[in-house]
């Protein structure tokens, strides 16, 4: 559900066919999680979501405050289906970014076959693409993530904080590296300031080298 919202946060339109190919489940699926979260934006009298014809899915803001709430909260759980494993590709591509990462160390990571993986980064390519990020495979040098630094800190802040796959301190070990302590301590203090909240200290270990 994070991930319905988040994409229309970001997108002043989106439609039902694209949310469904980027999280890799129906477009049915799609569309009762979107009228169970217009329920709750009504209920909380913080906003709604429009359905335009042509255009797609427009959320129409009217509380930010409560908007933020509900969705720092627990109460919204996260659409997952196939989307567990997509998490799981990002979590590795993302953070080899700044490494050689090729199909069959991807393969073997995620015990997937080359055809499969091929398939998942395709996926992933289509969620990457919501933060202005690309990826592409190139010969004899591997997968390569196109795109600012700055995107690459947003799609990794957003995967740790929206995912089920990781615990929040699991999900900062997976970008705990030398390369990443400094990404890693900046992508915390956007969500901090963001959400306004501070996370716990079982975190700060993790971060303390930055």
């Amino acid at each position: 559900m994070h991930n319905i919202w988040h994409f229309m946060s970001k997108n002043k339109y989106i439609s039902v066919a694209k949310i469904s190919k980027i999280l890799n489940v129906s477009e049915s699926t799609i569309r009762r999680k979107v009228d169970i979260l217009n329920e709750v934006l009504k209920q909380t009298k913080c906003g709604y979501i429009e359905k335009l014809p042509s255009k797609g899915l427009h959320l129409e803001i009217i509380n930010q405050e409560e908007i933020n709430r509900l969705y720092a909260s627990y109460e919204m759980q996260n659409l997952i289906t196939g989307e567990d494993l997509i998490y799981k590709y990002l979590f590795v591509i993302l953070s080899a970014s700044n490494k050689r990462l090729t199909l069959n160390e991807l393969s073997e990571k995620l015990y997937d076959s080359i055809p499969v993986v091929k398939k998942n980064i395709l996926i992933c390519t289509e969620w990457l693409s919501l933060f202005d990020l690309t990826l592409e495979i190139k010969k004899n040098v591997g997968i390569v993530i196109l795109g600012s630094e700055e995107n690459i800190r947003l799609a990794i802040k957003h995967i740790v904080v929206n995912n089920d796959v990781y615990t929040f301190e699991e999900s900062l070990k997976n970008f705990s590296s030398e390369t990443y302590l400094g990404l890693l301590k900046e992508c915390i203090n956007d969500i901090e300031k963001e959400w306004n909240f501070k996370f716990t200290e079982a975190s700060e270990p993790l971060l303390s080298e930055a």
